[in-house]
């Protein structure tokens, strides 16, 4: 069995870390284990709390190690954090992620050893998740709802894994280089997925909701503040990995002249952008009113959905329009196409 390794980067976590603390003490595996935090300049009781739990956790076979910057610096943010956090970890372990404001079930180290002794060491696992409150509601049902398959076919999305349910080998994290840490808001987490997939890794989710995610306001994964012009273009970079392979590359339609559709059509490189064959609608005063492509000035016809060849780029957000008859979902399911292979989610 690997030795497991929980990584987690905190800065001014006192109000909500001992229930993290209390998840880790309550964790059901008979094998000791390691917690690496790196206290990312914690103005706050954040190193006192985590003093004060060694001898608890040392009496449940748990090794506490805990290094980071002096109070008051600025955030270095979560690359930062977890890539020290990493450094002080065995070579050989298994990376068990977890947020200082969250909540693990009881049995997640247990369960996450268990898949890991009999998958690929190249895989990155996660897991179902809960929220404490209402926040993100469509985030949450959609990570929670994917299909195997949708891990990969809808990466263009977001990380199909939640970040903060996140488990992998050191062996495999360090021949990635870890996370991208230049800045705090760097969009780390998602760089990496995209890396990972590049390089032939695998994904697996746990069904069982592991993790209970509390995103708070102050702790060292708010504070790095990713803005959405930065995470646009790391899934844009991603699509046009995705455009160069067939059948993309022989030409495709885009769905949705929304704002984001619009962006992402004046976002792709001339390549990319002289393969989009034609645009989707189902909004009639848009349909017939060819798009100019300022770029090259060819004009890009507007049809309506039912007309439009695969594959099919879609660049509306699911959900939007409700579940029933006339909805972005009835519709893309009218047309009997298989998703991966005919259609890809973008927005």
């Amino acid at each position: 069995m690997l030795p497991a390794a929980l990584i987690t980067p905190a800065r001014n976590a006192s109000a909500h870390l001992q229930a993290c603390i209390d998840s880790v003490l309550a964790q059901t595996t008979p094998l000791p284990f390691t917690w690496h935090v790196f206290d990312d300049g914690s103005t706050d009781d954040t190193r006192t709390l985590l003093e004060a739990a060694r001898p608890a956790l040392a009496a449940r076979q748990v090794q506490l190690h805990v290094t980071g910057t002096p109070a008051g610096l600025p955030a270095r943010g979560c690359g930062f954090g977890r890539n020290r956090a990493v450094e002080q970890a065995a070579p050989d372990a298994l990376l068990i992620f977890l947020d200082a404001d969250d909540v693990m079930a009881p049995e997640r180290v247990a369960a996450l050893l268990e898949a890991a002794a009999l998958n690929s060491p190249r895989c990155l696992y996660g897991s179902r998740y809960s929220r404490e409150g209402e926040g993100r509601p469509r985030e949450l049902a959609w990570h929670n709802g994917l299909t195997p398959q949708q891990l990969v076919w809808q990466r263009l999305r977001d990380t199909t894994l939640a970040q903060p349910t996140w488990a992998v080998r050191r062996t495999w994290f360090d021949a990635l280089g870890g996370y991208a840490e230049a800045a705090p808001n760097e969009g780390e987490d998602l760089l990496f997925f995209y890396k990972h997939l590049a390089r032939g890794g695998e994904l697996q989710r746990l069904e069982a909701a592991l993790v209970m995610y509390r995103h708070t306001q102050g702790g060292v994964v708010a504070s790095r503040g990713v803005p959405a012009a930065r995470l646009f273009a790391i899934r844009l970079a991603e699509l046009e990995q995705v455009l160069r392979q067939p059948p993309w590359c022989d030409g495709f339609t885009l769905w949705g002249l929304s704002r984001e559709g619009k962006a992402l059509f004046k976002g792709l490189s001339g390549r990319a952008r002289a393969c989009v064959r034609a645009f989707a609608e189902v909004d009639a005063a848009k349909i017939g009113r060819p798009v100019l492509c300022e770029a090259s000035g060819r004009r890009v016809p507007v049809l309506h959905f039912r007309a439009a060849a695969p594959p099919l780029l879609l660049c509306v957000k699911p959900g939007l329009t409700g579940a029933g008859e006339g909805s972005f979902e009835a519709n893309l399911a009218s047309l009997g196409l298989q998703e991966g292979t005919d259609y890809m989610h973008f927005s």
